[in-house]
């Protein structure tokens, strides 16, 4: 059964790393789908940066979620952090989602958890603190 990415769903992604970059990265990174739509007729993907860095100043940054391993394991991953002042507006495409039309999702985010993230972005968007990246982002 053929399945598009949707809001909530953890992928891999060539995540374009740098605003001034509008091409995939170099290889596939684990993202968050923050959510889906279309832009100048493409297929859309609003994807949040993760990492494996675990260590940030205390309190956290606004926008930034460390996933310990009840909470990465409860996701089917080893921890990591989930970086939304980082923000990809990303061609739903296979240089930047590789496995399409048939991706692998390797998570989906609970109802809950979906809306957590989505306030965690709001709060980074809030204060200034979001980088947008790649080809589709606004300009």
């Amino acid at each position: 059964m053929r399945r598009t990415l949707s809001a909530g769903d953890f992928v891999r992604c060539n995540f374009p790393f740098h605003p001034e970059i509008d091409e995939p990265g170099p290889s596939p990174h684990i993202v968050y789908v923050l959510a889906t739509g279309t832009s100048n007729g493409y297929d859309l993907a609003v994807c949040g940066y993760t990492t494996s860095r675990m260590h940030f100043s205390d309190p956290l940054p606004a926008g930034v979620k460390i996933f310990d391993r009840t909470a990465a394991a409860a996701l089917n991953q080893k921890p990591f952090t989930l970086d939304m002042r980082t923000v990809g507006f990303l061609p739903i495409q296979p240089e930047y989602f590789p496995g399409l039309p048939d991706p692998k999702v390797l998570a989906t985010a609970g109802r809950s958890l979906k809306r957590e993230l989505f306030e965690l972005f709001k709060a980074a968007q809030a204060r200034g603190l979001v980088t947008l990246v790649g080809p589709l982002r606004p300009r």
